[in-house]
């Protein structure tokens, strides 16, 4: 009845004197809506609601006092709806009659998550939208809901903890343990021992022999990188002359010139190769040999320092056992270490013989001068021993 009543009222209030005129008239006014019909003719006024038929006869502003008061005979208790403008003449019914918001027909319907307050139809939307056919929309009122403000500088992060409104005693809870990481392991290092080959009784130019060297084991951690290789480390070693020898020199200024920016998996040191305290573990240690694999008293030097510390009887049988032609110049020959030897109780596992160029007279296969013949050789030298060093380090 309250929806007929709005209508009407709007009629009243924004037809022009011609349509009052027509209203006067004996013609018929037709009034279509979703919730029914409503004729009007001069004397009377008849609407239809949800199948239903009455007709009223009288003016507009009697239709609206008589449904205002058949609602205050029903006992209607809704609020009182919002204050209506530019009804000039209406009755006080009709000002302060009641609004009532249709509640939902289903009766299963899900209670709503959030307490809603029922609240007035405001007045606007009465004035104006004399185009819609549902009527005024219910205006939910939400109590105790909060503001969210969103504006440019709105951030998806969640909102800071703090405590409920009116909490007593709140604390803030406590941080979540950062799960325990265990410390990085540090890759086990294959370390290398050599000497420089051909430079002390093969009497080979060690300015030369150092350039060489180092360009080869530039280009070879140039080709397998630290960070997929951090497990490689070169060590020159030669024996003690005094803090600093003609070889290690050589050799340092042979690697600033190849490798400006140094590389710390290439290292020097001056010690002696059978104390393990001063040269420290190694895993492989290439010995500066001969064709013949021989580590007698007779040979001396870096070769001699070797087959004692490795055991020189086991060690020599080994050799030839392993290469019973003997050596040559260029490649190299990787002998395992018995578990016996004191060597291999100090960490190493393999021996590689290496056969270097000779510039001395009075030993075999002198080149005598020969330098393009002995650069040559003496690269492959390091070439061979790195490569093997490299192959039986993946095995390990």
């Amino acid at each position: 009845m309250r929806y007929w009543c709005v209508m009407l009222e709007y009629f009243n209030n924004r037809l022009n004197s011609a349509v009052h005129k027509h209203l006067s008239s004996t013609a018929l006014l037709k009034i279509k809506s979703d919730r029914g019909d409503i004729t009007i003719d001069g004397k009377s006024i008849t609407f239809s609601s949800f199948g239903g038929l009455v007709t009223t006869k009288g003016n507009i502003r009697r239709v609206i006092q008589a449904a205002d008061d058949d609602d205050e005979g029903k006992g209607r208790t809704d609020a009182p709806p919002a204050k209506r403008g530019r009804v000039e003449d209406a009755p006080a019914a009709v000002a302060a009659a009641p609004s009532r918001v249709p509640k939902t027909p289903a009766a299963d319907a899900p209670a709503p998550a959030t307490p809603v307050k029922r609240g007035p139809i405001p007045a606007t939307l009465l004035e104006d939208t004399p185009d819609s056919k549902s009527g005024p929309p219910p205006v939910a009122v939400v109590e105790d809901a909060a503001v969210v403000r969103r504006g440019p500088g709105f951030s998806h992060a969640p909102a800071p903890v703090g405590p409920p409104v009116g909490a007593i005693g709140w604390a803030p809870p406590p941080p979540v343990a950062a799960a325990a990481t265990a410390p990085p392991v540090a890759p086990v290092k294959h370390r290398l021992l050599f000497p420089s080959f051909s430079t002390a009784v093969f009497m080979f130019d060690v300015n030369m022999a150092a350039s060489l060297a180092c360009h080869s084991i530039a280009k070879f951690l140039a080709t397998y990188p630290k960070h997929a290789y951090p497990w490689i480390e070169l060590c020159l070693i030669d024996a003690p002359q005094g803090p600093d020898t003609e070889t290690i020199r050589a050799f340092k200024t042979a690697w600033a010139k190849v490798c400006p920016f140094g590389e710390d998996r290439f290292q020097f040191l001056t010690a002696d190769v059978t104390s393990v305290a001063q040269r420290g573990s190694a895993t492989f240690i290439a010995n500066a040999s001969n064709t013949s694999f021989n580590g007698g008293p007779s040979t001396g030097g870096f070769n001699r320092a070797i087959y004692v510390a490795a055991g020189d009887k086991e060690l020599q049988a080994d050799t030839r056992a392993t290469y019973p032609k003997g050596g040559s110049v260029g490649p190299c020959f990787e002998v395992p270490l018995r578990p016996s030897s004191p060597l291999y109780a100090e960490g190493t596992r393999y021996i590689l013989h290496v056969v270097g160029p000779n510039m001395n007279p009075t030993r075999p296969n002198c080149l005598h001068g020969d330098y393009t013949a002995g650069n040559a050789q003496l690269l492959d030298c390091y070439n061979n021993m790195l490569e093997t060093y490299l192959t039986l380090a993946k095995k390990m």
